[in-house]
């Protein structure tokens, strides 16, 4: 609705999107395109055991008799579920089982999500996006906009189906989307791959990942089978003001850790450095320094 607005203030306003290249593929489809031939149930299988399946490359396409044919993605479900029995998805590595109790994030096993909008303020590669996002966080910082969201009661359940009739309602638009983003998917990861479960076969924009770099490297290990951008917000310099303002241990060793594991996949990774009022000396300009030392 603000592009009406702007354009009553500059007729000549448009909305900038640079759109992926021809032929491009999600990670997500690539994923689910490929296929294992596996004698067993997938829920049967360790995560180390379904870890070494999505390693392999060794791949079985025929229909042969005998054993089940199961998709890469259909494997990442599984794994992101069965984590949830111990989990450790976001640093403060609770290992509850949200099947049974909640952990600091505030989740169990349902994913939770908001009304999925058109962002046209991205930064040019991810302009503009379809944003959906995700309740329940491992922070609680002090200036979150989205703090009524930490209690997941105020929202909706994820539910995948809807979400992409909702998702091609806004594709149909007259505004050149180039791609999807999930904000805060860390401690809902396994609500994420559900929702790309039920994705169109034809849904060819990348998908991008907004997370706050307080995530176990196994979530980014898990998140790098399906993103294409990586869009992390770096929010401090220090671990002080970190503990401070968004009650966190350690962060940035985590920040770093978080970072290193982004960058071992090959997905682009767009770093947002949180400028906070009266924190240039302690955090601006820290985290500026750390950020050097990752340009090519």
């Amino acid at each position: 609705e603000m592009i009406g607005f702007f354009r009553e203030i500059d007729p000549s306003y448009t909305v900038q999107s640079m759109q992926p290249e021809e032929g491009f593929t999600p990670r997500f489809q690539s994923l689910r395109n490929k296929k294992f031939r596996i004698d067993e149930f997938l829920f049967d299988l360790s995560l180390k055991q379904l870890k070494s399946i999505l390693d392999s490359s060794k791949t079985d396409g025929s229909k042969a008799a005998g054993g089940y044919t199961y998709s890469g993605l259909d494997v990442l479900n599984v794994m992101v579920l069965k984590s949830l029995g111990e989990c450790e998805l976001c640093q403060w590595c609770c290992k509850i089982n949200r099947y049974q109790e909640q952990g600091k994030c505030l989740l169990g096993v349902k994913a939770f999500t908001s009304k999925p909008f058109i962002h046209i303020a991205e930064e040019m590669p991810i302009n503009p996006g379809v944003v959906i996002n995700f309740g329940g966080c491992a922070l609680r910082c002090r200036y979150c906009v989205e703090h009524q969201n930490w209690d997941v009661k105020n929202i909706s359940p994820a539910c995948p189906k809807g979400l992409w009739e909702e998702i091609a309602d806004l594709l149909n638009l007259d505004i050149p989307v180039n791609s999807l983003e999930f904000t805060n998917p860390t401690e809902s990861l396994a609500g994420l791959v559900g929702i790309l479960t039920e994705a169109p076969s034809t849904f060819k924009l990348p998908v991008i990942l907004n997370c706050h770099l307080f995530g176990s490297r196994f979530s980014y290990e898990m998140g790098n089978w399906i993103t294409d951008v990586w869009l992390p917000d770096l929010r401090y310099g220090n671990d002080r003001c970190a503990k401070a303002l968004s009650g966190a241990d350690n962060y940035m060793r985590h920040a770093r850790d978080a970072l290193e594991a982004m960058l071992e996949n090959g997905a682009q990774v767009i770093v947002r450095i949180l400028v906070l009022p009266g924190h240039v000396d302690c955090c601006h300009q820290p985290a500026i320094k750390m950020l050097s030392a990752y340009r090519e």
